[in-house]
């Protein structure tokens, strides 16, 4: 038993009802895709699949494709920080229970009363 009979857990069980966590020896997706990265990518065997996909992104980039150049830059120079606007007198109505359709009763009102 995990427990005494305080309800306390018992010394010497270390996961006291927890699980271990992911078996050992199973992959992640990074590692497989790390591993299928480092494959041979060319007939000639000059660059790894990596190496081509990278060179890709870049083709498609050269050619004026936004995601292509955002990609890049994000992993060259770092994304952006985004900035965050906290307005603390606002007065809409927030969701917190369980009730979705009394909230949304509740924010027609505040939209009807606000126009």
């Amino acid at each position: 038993m995990d427990r005494d009979n305080n309800g306390r857990f018992v010394k010497g069980n270390s996961y006291a009802g927890k699980s271990p966590g992911r078996p050992k020896g199973i992959q992640q997706i990074p590692d497989i895709l790390r591993k299928i990265g480092e494959e041979e990518g060319t007939k000639s065997g000059d660059l790894t699949k990596l190496q081509y996909v990278m060179r890709k992104v870049f083709d498609f980039a050269v050619e004026g494709r936004p995601w292509a150049v955002e990609f890049i830059a994000n992993r060259t120079e770092g994304k952006p920080r985004q900035q965050i606007d906290i307005n603390l007198d606002d007065k809409r109505p927030t969701f917190t229970g369980t009730n979705p359709n009394k909230f949304l009763n509740e924010y027609i009102h505040f939209q009807n009363a606000e126009a």
